[in-house]
C-alpha cells in the first residue's frame, strides 16, 4: 500500500534577535518532504507492516528580528488574508521591544494569534506576566534550550487549536447568517401574511356589507311584491268596502227620510240587521287585508292548518281580483274547487295562504281573456296535495325550468320575478316539494305536495263563565264623540254609571277629581296619547283596570305590543258581546291578582 500524506499549511512567525535561533525552527518544523516518506517506507519494511496513511502539518515560516518588524508583518498577513496561526517570540530583543511588549501589541492586532514564548532568563515573574497579558489560553513559555520533539508538538497543537478556533468562529458566523437570513425570510413571511390577513378580514368585512346590501334589497323587493300583490286587490276591496256601505247608507237614509218606517218595529227591525251585517262585512274586509300583509315573526311555530278552509279563504281574499277586476274588463275568470277530505297539516297558515294567492295572482295573469282555475286537494296517508290549474297561455319548457328562480320574469318591467319564488322558499321550509306541468296554450299546473306531521299541540285554556258583574263606575276616554257616544251607551246597558273624556288630558283630570272601577281609553288621540294616560292613571291607582279600546287592535295583537299600564286591549270596532267579555276579563284579572302586571291580552271582537 502506497504511503498517503495529508498536508495542512500553517503560517508560524518566528521573532528573534538571534539568526541562528530562526534556522534552528527552519529545520525542526520544515524538514524535506523525501525523508519524511523514506523513513515512512523504511519502517514499514523493518515492521512487515503496510505503509500507514501520515497525516502531517506543513509550516511555513517567517522571520522578524525585532518587535516592531513582527507586528508589522502580522498586519501585512492579515490584509492579504493569509494570517499567522502561531508566532514564536523571544523575550530579549534589544534595542526594541522585548517579548511581552511585542505580545502585546501582536493581539491588539490579531486576537487569535497563538504565542510562544521563547526565553534562557527569568527576567519576569509568572505574576509579572499575568498581569501585563492576562490569564490566557493562547500564550505558552518554552524555555531554552528546547527539546525538538516539544517544538513539534507545541506547533502542531496550537496550529491546530487555531484553525479549530477560526472554524468555530467561521461555522458560528454562518450560522448566525443562516440564522439572520431564515430571520429576515419569516419576518418578511409573517408581514406579508399580516397584509393577507388583513386583507382578508377588509375583503370579508366588504362580503359582510355585500351580502348585507343583499338581503335588505331582497327583502325591499319581496316587500315590493307584497304591496304589488295588495294592490292589485285593492280596487276590488274598494268595491267590495262600497258595497258594504251601500247597505249600510242607504238603510240608514230610509229611516232618517222616512221616520214613519221606525213606527214598523218589523221593518226597523229587519233594517238595523242589514245594517249591521253590512258594517260587519266591511270588518271583515279589513280583517282580509290585514291577514294577507300582517307583521310575522322570523320564527313562527307549526300549528295545525286545515288546508281546505285555508283555500276557502285564499278564494274569498283574491276574489276582488279573478272576479270584481275582471268583470270589469269584461274578462270572464271562473274558479272551481275540487276539495277531497284531507287531514291537518303542520304549517303556518299565513304564508300558505300567501302560496294560494301567489298562484292565483299568477293563473289569472296567464289568462287576459279569461278561462277556468281549478283548485284541488287530496292526500294519503303520507302526504298531503294541492294542485292550482289554469287554461291559460302555459309556459315553454324553458320558462317552466327557470320559473321558480329569484328575479326571471317574463312580465318585464310590470314583474319583479320573486311571486313564484317566494312560493317555492314557504314550499321549501314546510319540507314541501312543487311540481309543475305546462303546456303552450293549454295552460299550467302546479302541483305542491306536503308531507302529513303531526303539528305540536298548544295549550288551550278552559273558557270561564262569565260572572255577572256589580255595577261599574267606569271612565271612558277618546277624542272622537261617536266613539264616546256608543261605548257609553254599551257600558249603561248592563247598568254601569260612565263619564266620558273628550281627549287624553281631559281623561286624566276627571280621573283626579273621581273615582272610577276600570277606564276604557283610546290610543290615538291628539297632545296626550292612550298610553301616556294609562301610565298617569296607573301612578295615581296601580289597581285600576285599564281597556284600550283602538284601531291599531289587531296590529299591536300581531307585533306582541301591550303597554305596560294596560291590561286588555281590544280592537274596534267592538260589539256589545265583545266589550262585555273585556270588561269581565280586566275586572277579573285585578281580582285575581291584584296589584301585579297580567299577561298581554287581545279581545278580537266579533263585529
Amino acid at each position: 500500500m502506497n504511503n498517503q500524506v495529508f498536508n495542512k499549511s500553517y503560517r508560524i512567525l518566528v521573532i528573534d534577535d538571534n539568526r541562528a535561533i530562526h534556522e534552528d525552527f527552519r529545520k525542526i518544523l520544515c524538514p524535506p518532504s523525501a525523508d519524511t516518506t523514506a523513513l515512512g517506507e523504511a519502517e514499514a519494511k523493518l515492521f512487515d507492516e503496510p505503509t500507514r496513511v501520515r497525516q502531517s502539518a506543513v509550516f511555513e515560516i517567517d522571520s522578524a528580528y525585532q518587535g516592531e518588524e513582527g507586528l508589522e508583518r502580522v498586519r501585512q498577513s492579515l490584509q492579504s488574508g493569509r494570517p499567522y496561526a502561531m508566532a514564536i517570540v523571544d523575550v530579549r530583543m534589544p534595542p526594541g521591544w522585548d517579548g511581552i511588549e511585542t505580545t502585546q501589541k501582536l493581539w491588539e492586532v490579531d486576537a487569535d494569534l497563538q504565542v510562544v514564548i521563547c526565553t534562557a532568563y527569568s527576567d519576569y515573574s509568572w505574576d509579572e506576566i499575568i498581569a501585563k497579558l492576562g490569564n490566557s489560553d493562547r500564550l505558552l513559555f518554552l524555555k531554552k534550550p528546547f527539546d525538538t520533539v516539544e517544538i513539534l508538538q507545541l506547533a502542531n497543537a496550537l496550529t491546530e487549536k487555531w484553525r479549530l478556533i477560526r472554524q468555530v468562529r467561521n461555522q458560528m458566523a454562518d450560522l448566525e447568517r443562516s440564522v439572520r437570513d431564515r430571520t429576515q425570510e419569516l419576518q418578511v413571511t409573517n408581514e406579508r401574511l399580516l397584509v393577507e390577513i388583513a386583507e382578508h378580514r377588509e375583503s370579508e368585512q366588504r362580503l359582510q356589507h355585500v351580502l348585507k346590501e343583499l338581503r335588505d334589497t331582497q327583502q325591499c323587493v319581496i316587500q315590493q311584491e307584497r304591496l304589488r300583490a295588495l294592490g292589485g286587490m285593492a280596487s276590488g276591496m274598494a268595491h267590495d268596502f262600497n258595497n258594504a256601505l251601500v247597505g249600510i247608507l242607504g238603510l240608514s237614509e230610509l229611516l232618517l227620510h222616512h221616520p214613519e218606517n221606525l213606527d214598523d218595529k218589523q221593518k226597523t227591525k229587519r233594517y238595523v240587521e242589514m245594517i249591521n251585517t253590512s258594517a260587519k262585512d266591511a270588518g271583515e274586509i279589513v280583517n282580509r287585508l290585514r291577514e294577507f300583509y300582517r307583521h310575522r315573526k322570523g320564527r313562527e311555530v307549526f300549528g295545525k292548518v286545515d288546508l281546505n278552509q285555508l283555500v276557502e279563504d285564499a278564494i274569498s281574499l283574491t276574489q276582488p281580483m279573478w272576479k270584481t277586476q275582471a268583470e270589469a274588463k269584461n274578462i270572464s275568470i271562473t274558479l272551481q274547487k275540487d276539495l277531497q277530505n284531507v287531514p291537518p297539516i303542520a304549517g303556518d297558515a299565513g304564508e300558505l295562504r300567501e302560496v294560494l294567492t301567489n298562484l292565483i295572482f299568477n293563473a289569472v295573469e296567464a289568462m287576459p281573456r279569461g278561462g277556468t282555475i281549478v283548485i284541488r286537494t287530496h292526500g294519503d296517508d303520507s302526504q298531503v296535495t294541492l294542485e292550482v290549474s289554469d287554461t291559460g297561455t302555459g309556459m315553454t319548457d324553458e320558462v317552466r325550468q327557470r320559473c321558480l328562480e329569484p328575479f326571471f320574469t317574463t312580465k318585464g318591467a310590470h314583474g319583479t320575478g320573486l311571486g313564484l319564488s317566494m312560493v317555492y322558499g314557504i314550499v321549501q321550509r314546510h319540507q314541501g316539494t312543487i311540481d309543475i306541468k305546462s303546456e303552450v296554450g293549454k295552460g299550467s299546473t302546479f302541483i305542491i305536495r306536503i308531507p302529513r306531521q303531526l303539528a305540536k299541540p298548544q295549550s288551550v285554556l278552559p273558557a270561564q263563565p262569565l260572572k255577572a258583574l256589580e255595577h261599574l263606575r267606569v271612565l271612558v276616554v277618546d277624542d272622537e264623540a261617536m266613539v264616546r257616544n256608543i261605548i257609553s251607551e254599551y257600558l249603561k246597558i248592563d247598568g254601569h254609571a260612565v263619564e266620558v273624556a273628550d281627549g287624553g288630558r281631559d281623561g286624566v283630570e276627571k280621573f283626579h277629581k273621581g273615582q272610577f272601577d276600570l277606564v276604557v281609553v283610546d290610543r290615538a288621540m291628539p297632545d296626550m296619547n292612550g298610553d301616556q294616560v294609562a301610565t298617569a292613571i296607573r301612578s295615581v291607582d296601580p289597581n285600576v283596570p285599564v281597556v284600550m279600546l283602538t284601531g291599531f287592535g289587531a296590529m299591536m295583537r300581531d307585533a306582541n305590543e301591550r303597554p305596560a299600564a294596560v291590561d286588555l286591549i281590544v280592537g274596534k270596532p267592538v260589539t256589545i258581546d265583545g266589550l262585555r267579555a273585556a270588561v269581565a276579563e280586566a275586572i277579573g284579572l285585578h281580582a285575581t291578582s291584584p296589584g301585579q302586571s297580567s299577561p298581554a291580552r287581545l279581545v278580537e271582537a266579533g263585529v
